[in-house]
């Protein structure tokens, strides 16, 4: 079985997965490639709001993928690792790494992925670095900002692809705990993950 690799992506390649290896060894739409090439131009397969006909198209774990009416998204634990799991409506999670100033009266914030999404001066100060922006289909946009409690999605170390529970900041680094189980606390930086729930600020 020939290994697939991603295009270049606006990710880095450990946190993404070409569409191939989806429909092939995670889906088990086709067996081979010539199968899953087959598979990919009959039927209409989304990423994003994009058509895909690329067996080596990136999708990371922060987009949608809606093969005819059904949308999913992937998981990835760690190298040679992941998952699939199917969603209700079509969402994009972009964490906010920077905010660039545009004009006197515009921002815009600058996305993991390469996501960028203008917004009024006026919201600019509440929104901290390490948000998220969530676009759902025919919704204004929304961010999530992180406060105690928040569920987190971890994307470094050994919890890459789980989601967490943050718990507080101490010595310089946050303090995230499993949503289940006993197992101990851990210690996180901040572009370690991203909050999923939280304070939320409406782009309208």
């Amino acid at each position: 079985m020939y290994r697939l690799t991603c295009d270049n992506g606006g990710l880095p390649q450990e946190y993404s997965l070409p569409i191939g290896y989806i429909l092939r060894d995670l889906l088990g739409y086709a067996k081979t490639l010539k199968e899953t090439k087959k598979y990919l131009i009959a039927n209409s397969i989304l990423i994003g709001q994009k058509r895909c006909l690329s067996l080596r198209h990136s999708v990371s774990f922060l987009e949608t993928i809606r093969i005819n009416k059904e949308t999913y998204k992937i998981r990835i634990y760690k190298k040679n690792k992941s998952s699939i799991y199917p969603v209700v409506a079509g969402e994009t999670l972009s964490p906010v790494l920077s905010k660039t100033r545009i004009s006197p009266t515009q921002y815009q914030l600058n996305g993991l992925g390469g996501r960028n999404y203008l917004i009024n001066s006026q919201l600019v100060k509440q929104i901290e670095i390490g948000s998220t922006v969530i676009k759902k289909e025919n919704q204004d946009l929304i961010v999530v900002q992180l406060i105690e409690d928040s569920r987190v999605f971890v994307i470094a170390g050994k919890n890459m692809g789980k989601e967490m529970i943050y718990k507080g900041f101490s010595k310089n680094q946050y303090i995230l705990s499993p949503i289940l189980g006993l197992e101990e606390l851990v210690r996180y930086n901040e572009r370690d993950f991203f909050p999923i729930t939280g304070k939320i600020i409406s782009l309208k």
